[in-house]
């Protein structure tokens, strides 16, 4: 028999008056076998082999097991809430189980590093829910936006050599959580009114725009605010041309219709003489893009999460302009396992010679090697 939270998030209004609840690792193992095509739960598999955890192969991928341990604390809150709420949050039935089934083997590529011929594990394969709060797929999207700076800035500094990039922090006051969507797409319709302003056009080549929203701990309000990368053109600091840091709050200040704000942040990317501009560059991409991707907001209150996924359901939190978004559209945004990790390219590795590791994650909450789902792929 059902239990009450499984008819509720399959869409079922009624359920019987005598039901068991199974509890999440029971639901663990009772969809480990339909989740990796076997007749045995995934636990099984990977004890019958070498039981080997994932980080005994690659101490590196402990990220692995980080983020799906968070995975699953987050489906335990999505499975809750429409458990006890789905009038409420009924949207998100289907959640649950996307989140359970989110990375649960993966397959990894071996390859030597053709320099120091150190040994990389590669993500060759995997199924993600692609659920925005997922802490899994969010990892892999920062990695997929780096990934993507990685690749336009050889044509960004033939196009504009002596360009520079600016971080800057655009904040508003404080909303309750309930009205968090509406502040954010004021915000929005502010940033849009500033962009086109002529100031802007004439000084801002492009931009990464990301929206970041926290709690405030001692009166769980909402606190939204941009964080944006820009690209500014090689006149920006020569007198006349330059912004200062003033001059950006009275202009997000005239944009936003809100006097009330006094605080904007504007500061040259960090500029490290071990690395070269171009490395430069993407670590300032990163300071942005991880924004838009953190899940701090999920551990700390759970009611106050489930109203904020509410809130940003089908919001966008990121954004392009001008140069970066032109080169950006050129590339393929869908793909979340072919992406270059740690800045390696596939020409710093050896060939790859198809097979593929495969790792299941056990009712211990670790990943483990899950020999009998190893595979081969033809590359040709």
């Amino acid at each position: 028999m059902e239990s009450i939270a499984t008819m509720r998030i399959l869409g079922e209004k009624k359920a019987p008056t005598k039901c068991r609840c199974f509890s999440l690792e029971f639901l663990l193992l009772f969809n480990f076998s339909r989740l990796n095509n076997t007749g045995f739960p995934m636990s099984q598999i990977v004890t019958q082999n070498e039981n080997k955890k994932l980080i005994s192969y690659s101490k590196k991928d402990k990220k692995w097991d980080n983020r799906k341990r968070e995975n699953q604390e987050l489906q335990q809150i999505f499975y809750t809430a429409v458990y006890r709420e789905f009038e409420r949050y009924g949207k998100f039935k289907k959640y649950p189980e996307r989140l359970l089934a989110c990375a649960m083997t993966l397959w990894f590529s071996q390859h030597a590093h053709l320099e120091t011929g150190e040994a990389i594990f590669k993500l060759a394969g995997a199924e993600f829910c692609r659920i925005r709060h997922c802490p899994v797929c969010q990892s892999r999207l920062s990695m997929k936006w780096i990934a993507k700076f990685h690749q336009i800035m050889p044509k960004l500094e033939i196009e504009h050599p002596k360009t520079q990039f600016l971080l800057l922090t655009l904040t508003v006051p404080n909303c309750k959580v309930e009205n968090l969507r509406e502040t954010i797409q004021k915000m929005n319709t502010a940033w849009n009114r500033m962009a086109n302003r002529a100031f802007f056009k004439k000084q801002i080549l492009g931009y990464i725009r990301a929206t970041e929203v926290n709690m405030n701990p001692e009166n769980k309000t909402a606190h939204p605010h941009f964080h944006v990368l820009l690209h500014v053109s090689d006149r920006y600091f020569d007198g006349r041309n330059y912004i200062k840091r003033d001059d950006w709050l009275k202009h997000w200040q005239d944009a936003t219709r809100d006097e009330s704000i006094t605080q904007v942040d504007i500061r040259k990317v960090r500029e490290s003489k071990k690395k070269t501009k171009a490395e430069n560059l993407v670590s300032g991409a990163l300071e942005v893009v991880k924004y838009a991707t953190k899940h701090d907001n999920i551990a700390q209150d759970a009611k106050w999460f489930m109203e904020y996924a509410l809130q940003v359901d089908r919001l966008r939190f990121m954004a392009t302009g001008g140069t970066l978004k032109n080169l950006i559209a050129d590339l393929d945004s869908d793909d979340l396992i072919h992406i270059e990790e740690d800045g390696m390219t596939d020409a710093e590795l050896s060939k790859d010679d198809g097979y593929r590791m495969a790792f299941g994650w056990d009712e211990k909450r670790n990943y483990r090697r899950a020999q009998k789902l190893d595979k081969v792929e033809n590359l040709e």
